[in-house]
């Protein structure tokens, strides 16, 4: 039961949902645009499935992986977007979109699992500022109740942990 991963099931039953009996939840440390337009994240929350970090790195896998957002690419690029902005557009749009799929799971347990985590940057692990002007941004461009903002903990983050709890923003 402990090597089981979302899609495998047992003859006695799907093991991410005996977890969830016992209170664990199971995260998927992966999203893509293209797990959200196969279905494949939709049928991952069906098995049991109940948060999904995304993170620098998982949307640089995703986004060299294939050709799924290239058109949007260069779609902004041609627009005059920066490298920044359209790497903004693409992780809010794709993280919005996971949320909208998690929600379900988030109404029906009250608040306690369904959510979409998604980390400030690294680069502003010692910038208190940096990172509350960063989660904020986040929090507004995703706009979904369901939506966890990732802190650097490090001593410039207690601090906009501090400010964000108070705002009301989720944190993890």
């Amino acid at each position: 039961m402990s090597n089981a991963r979302p899609g495998q099931t047992s003859a006695t039953g799907n093991a991410l949902k005996k977890l969830a009996a016992y209170g664990q939840s199971c995260w998927l440390d992966d999203l893509s645009r293209r797990m959200m337009t196969e279905g494949e994240l939709s049928r991952f929350v069906a098995e049991g499935v109940s948060g999904v970090t995304a993170n620098p790195a998982t949307m640089a896998r995703a986004i060299t992986s294939g050709t799924d957002y290239d058109a949007d690419i260069q779609h902004a690029a041609a627009a005059g977007r920066s490298t920044f902005e359209i790497y903004d557009v693409l992780l809010t749009s794709d993280v919005r979109r996971a949320c909208d799929i998690l929600r379900p799971v988030y109404e029906e347990s009250r608040g306690e699992n369904g959510f979409v985590s998604l980390e400030v940057s690294p680069r502003l692990a010692d910038d208190t500022e940096g990172s509350i002007a960063e989660a904020k941004r986040f929090w507004a461009a995703v706009d979904r109740p369901n939506l966890f903002i990732k802190i650097p903990g490090t001593a410039a983050g207690v601090p906009a942990i501090e400010e964000l709890l108070f705002d009301g923003i989720n944190l993890t």
